[in-house]
């Protein structure tokens, strides 16, 4: 009797062993990665998603749970209702398998996201227990993996009411504009023209105000400026579909003058993940790999800004030249952008103003600054 009681303390003091010591041994050459073909797409497009789970030693893994946060709007095909539930705004995704010993399992899984956006996917914990389920262990693995879901691109005339866009129907007409730097002659001032145009040599031997007469140039380019009116000092996080729809406007712009091979570049003072710098500014470029660049910052902007509008204006004034049209597409006009765009208008900038009907009826004059668009909102409730 004393010797079956002596094995039994025996046996139950090994294990009691080889448990303090199982945290160790389960997760000793345990590894997880993520991979997926597609990891730059657009909203809705389905990808491929793969979990690939190793166990790389002699001793199995008699069940193991998997779970790992997935960001809003990142959705598993099939598995809305199942394995993948929500916990407050956060949805979580589930699995349990078991690993044999120096086995490797993929799980493979179609994947889309519903909306613009970064997403970044972090750790994954993984948990499980000893063969007699005495002790549960768990574990954070790092797996980082990064989506950009780029804007959706629609035709322009989907999202503005046109009366005269800069790429409207008379696309090379509307481009065609003085340009400063080539001087070709004078002719008599009719009050209408800038100051710095006044030829001052010519109406000195003249007698009467004559203005400089400069060539026409098509060598144009346009710097998209997106402001979303988010109050940055109640930094806002919340997705505002007004402010998703100044996005797509921003890319069909872009898109549009990439197909009429004309130079575009990007502005915004709203930050962008991945950047610890307060404003974006992209120069004027044309050509496929440009685009993706600016594409890809409009993914990634953030929900809040660091500093004015106005601020902006100033700064990229400087950067670009007088025959860089500036439009911009913004969510609300205040006094400092009103005041921004008239200085802008006064340094000789041709200006266009993408907008909603309530901002144009609440500013009227806007129109004395240059070209305004009407901004559609659409079935905006319903994400179009």
């Amino acid at each position: 009797m004393w010797k079956l009681i002596l094995i039994i303390l025996g046996l139950y003091y090994v294990y009691y062993k080889c448990v303090a010591k199982w945290e160790n041994i389960a997760f000793k050459k345990f590894d997880i990665k993520r991979k997926s073909s597609e990891v730059k797409i657009f909203p809705n497009e389905v990808t491929d998603y793969n979990l690939m789970i190793v166990n790389n030693k002699i001793f199995p893994l008699l069940w193991i749970t998997l779970r790992y946060e997935l960001p809003r709007g990142f959705t598993i095909i099939g598995e809305e209702e199942s394995f993948q539930y929500k916990h407050g705004e956060v949805s979580v995704h589930r699995t349990l398998l078991s690993l044999l010993f120096f086995q490797k399992v993929s799980q493979k899984y179609k994947i889309f996201f519903k909306e613009r956006g970064y997403y970044s996917l972090n750790k994954i914990t993984a948990e499980t227990s000893d063969y007699f389920g005495f002790k549960k262990i768990s574990k954070d693995i790092d797996c980082p993996m990064i989506f950009v879901v780029y804007p959706n691109i629609y035709p322009l005339e989907d999202l503005i009411i046109k009366d005269s866009s800069y790429l409207g129907e008379n696309l090379v007409k509307r481009w065609i504009m003085d340009d400063p730097t080539f001087f070709s002659g004078v002719r008599e001032y009719t009050f209408n023209e800038p100051i710095k145009q006044i030829h001052w040599k010519a109406t000195a031997k003249t007698g009467d105000m004559q203005v400089k007469v400069n060539d026409y140039t098509a060598d144009m380019s346009t710097l998209y400026v997106l402001d979303l009116g988010y109050d940055r000092l109640t930094n806002n996080t919340d997705r505002s579909p007004l402010a998703e729809r100044l996005i797509e406007v921003v890319a069909a712009y872009m898109h549009l003058s990439e197909e009429n091979q004309y130079q575009y570049g990007f502005a915004t003072n709203y930050l962008v993940y991945g950047n610890d710098i307060k404003s974006t500014f992209i120069t004027p470029n044309r050509g496929n790999s440009h685009l993706l660049n600016c594409a890809e910052i409009l993914s990634r902007l953030r929900e809040y800004a660091n500093i004015g509008i106005d601020n902006l204006l100033y700064q990229v004034s400087s950067k670009v030249s007088l025959s860089t049209v500036i439009s911009i597409s913004t969510h609300s006009i205040d006094d400092n952008l009103f005041v921004a765009l008239k200085n802008l208008k006064l340094k000789g900038f041709e200006i266009e103003i993408n907008t909603f009907e309530e901002e144009i009826e609440n500013r009227p004059n806007i129109s004395c600054l240059g070209k305004v668009n009407l901004v559609k909102r659409g079935d905006l409730d319903n994400g179009r």
